[in-house]
């Protein structure tokens, strides 16, 4: 066939019709539908108050406690440590990690370049002791986010004692602690290094009474407080119950209605990934208290008009004082409906039950109401009060302000140690120096000062930042005095000349010439700068070893005023049963 302009427009025309009767037949065929991988359980039964809540429709996921974990290297022990029988994985694991940081290599500066990763873990002094680091990342954690460590001497290795050391720098994986594979998975998720303390009970008992038993586990075993950093976001996740992607956005755009970017966290706090997954992040108003944020979310209505909002308020006061009601709930339906739920709340704050008022005045408080915030006042200053602590928490957990400061102010003066103790946790995080004056000594602790008319109270942390805390009107040591401690190294007595003025005399083991330090008065707060080495008089004392001499002081009745420790920390279940990470293989 010849090629004319007039055969090719023939040409054309007949593909075209055959394209067209290839389309019109493939729109006969049924569309391909993907196979969704959740499943439809259907609604949450709910009393009535609850229907049309996020809760009826999904359940929180992904809340349990993360296990971290990897292979650290503690340094600058006081011949305690020693590296003889450490696994062979794990001691290749950690001249590999000395030499990435650059002990040993060409392109460091001298120090690390003459230091070989061999002579490290190899110090005949026994200055160094190869660790498991494990830390727990909490649901909802956020990037940036500080977290403890608990750091253990390896089981079959000749470490005694882990007192004074300082953890280098270690990244913790998932599974990083293995044994079998150091190196973990590929994602690091916090990374975290700093001073160890160990029980300060144990660290003053004396070196010729060598530690058995519990103190000998003890001294294995320590924490690094508040040292390490999240290095990614965890979210929450709510699993819809009813998967379905119109619904999964819904839910999306109701919690950002709730919850909008502002100036302190400009992201958003949910994304929704699918038709069965909604991601949400807790904002930073919450102050990492990812259970309320879970609580407010879930308990959110979808509808989120005014005209529903009042009559549900009307409904959910009703439900509040019925015999046996859930408060829990009720409170944070009230607290996501806003501040257009406070008319309601008012009339509960002076309700005969103090389990109704607390509820209504916890939630008022938290939708930004200043009469609820008088009324948890008032319960935090009744002695006997069931819900005296509870009412102390909430204060703490509002957005800082002026007027919270000075409410929780008032509370410092509490006989109740307890009540006292938590008003200066939280007044402890403002960065105003108001109720509480805090200055960091030698970058190692705070040292918080907190003068009130109540009874003398000493605090020491361990859990969080180290702080020790002094509360009272300048409170002292008890002159005359003659105190001992670390082996007779150190000594605390009263001047001969001026009975008012004391001395701490250090003697450095080794036969080195003491130290003498004269104190312009028996201050505590001076006593702890001193040893904390704020005078640059040749004094530094650790952390735990001022903690455990106040300790120590304080038993034996040398110090104006009680000491109070705080627990440590525990784990949440053990590694084993604790949830995995997804691990998302190498970033791109």
């Amino acid at each position: 066939m010849i090629l004319t302009p007039r055969t090719i427009g023939r040409a054309v025309v007949g593909l075209a019709c055959g394209l067209l009767l290839t389309l019109a037949g493939c729109a006969d065929d049924e569309p391909v539908k993907r196979m969704s991988p959740y499943k439809n359980i259907g609604l949450r039964p709910v009393p009535e108050f609850l229907k049309d809540t996020i809760l009826e429709r999904a359940d929180i996921k992904n809340a349990e406690y993360a296990v971290v974990s990897g292979y650290g290297l503690v340094v600058n022990l006081a011949g305690t440590g020693g590296n003889m029988g450490v696994p062979s994985t794990v001691r290749e694991y950690m001249l590999d990690e000395l030499g990435r940081h650059g002990f040993g290599q060409a392109t460091s500066d001298d120090f690390y370049r003459r230091l070989k990763p061999e002579r490290v873990l190899d110090d005949p002094q026994k200055r160094t002791a190869i660790v498991t680091v494990l830390g727990l990342i909490p649901p909802g954690a956020r990037k940036g986010q500080s977290i403890d460590l608990i750091v253990e001497a390896l089981p079959d290795s000749e470490t005694t004692s882990l007192a004074r050391g300082q953890l280098y720098q270690t990244n913790l994986r998932i599974g990083g602690a293995n044994p079998f594979n150091p190196r973990g998975s590929v994602n690091i998720w916090a990374i975290g290094y700093g001073d160890v303390l160990v029980n300060p009970i144990h660290l003053m008992a004396p070196s010729a009474t060598p530690p058995s038993g519990t103190a000998q586990a003890s001294l294995r075993t320590g924490t690094v407080l508040g040292s390490a950093v999240v290095t990614e976001d965890r979210p929450i996740m709510l699993g819809l119950r009813t998967p379905e992607l119109r619904l999964s956005r819904s839910i999306q755009e109701r919690v950002r209605l709730a919850f909008p970017p502002t100036n302190a966290d400009a992201s958003i706090k949910a994304q929704a990934l699918d038709e069965g997954i909604v991601n949400l992040y807790v904002p930073t108003e919450f102050g990492g208290d990812w259970e309320h944020f879970a609580g407010v979310v879930t308990h959110l209505y979808l509808n989120a008009s005014s005209e529903f909002k009042s009559a549900k308020a009307m409904e959910l006061a009703k439900a509040a004082q019925q015999p046996g009601a859930p408060l829990l709930d009720i409170t944070y339906c009230f607290e996501g409906l806003g501040p257009q739920a406070i008319p309601e709340l008012k009339n509960l704050y002076g309700h005969a039950s103090p389990d109704v008022s607390y509820a209504a005045a916890r939630a008022g408080a938290y939708v930004g109401d200043g009469s609820a915030q008088q009324t948890l006042l008032r319960m935090a200053q009744q002695e006997g009060h069931p819900f005296q602590l509870d009412a102390v928490k909430t204060l703490g957990g509002l957005p800082q302000s002026m007027r919270i400061e000075r409410l929780l102010g008032a509370l410092v003066e509490s006989s109740n140690a307890a009540v006292r103790l938590e008003a200066y946790r939280v007044l402890a995080k403002y960065s105003r120096q108001g109720v509480v004056y805090s200055e960091k000594v030698k970058g190692a602790f705070y040292l918080d000062m907190v003068p009130c008319e109540g009874p003398p109270l000493i605090y020491a942390s361990r859990v969080g930042a180290p702080r020790i805390a002094i509360f009272g009107k300048n409170p002292t040591l008890k002159v005359p005095m003659m105190f001992t401690a670390l082996d007779a190294t150190l000594t605390i007595h009263s001047a001969e000349q001026d009975p008012r003025a004391v001395k701490i005399v250090w003697r450095e083991p080794g036969g080195a010439s003491p130290v003498t330090v004269a104190l312009s008065s028996p201050s505590l707060r001076e006593l702890v700068l001193r040893l904390g080495g704020a005078g640059d008089d040749g004094l530094r004392f650790s952390y735990a070893d001022i903690v455990g001499l106040l300790q120590k002081m304080s038993a034996r009745e040398q110090v104006a005023g009680a000491f109070v420790l705080q627990e440590a920390p525990r784990l949440r279940g053990g590694s084993d049963e604790a949830p995995i990470i997804p691990d998302r293989g190498q970033p791109k």
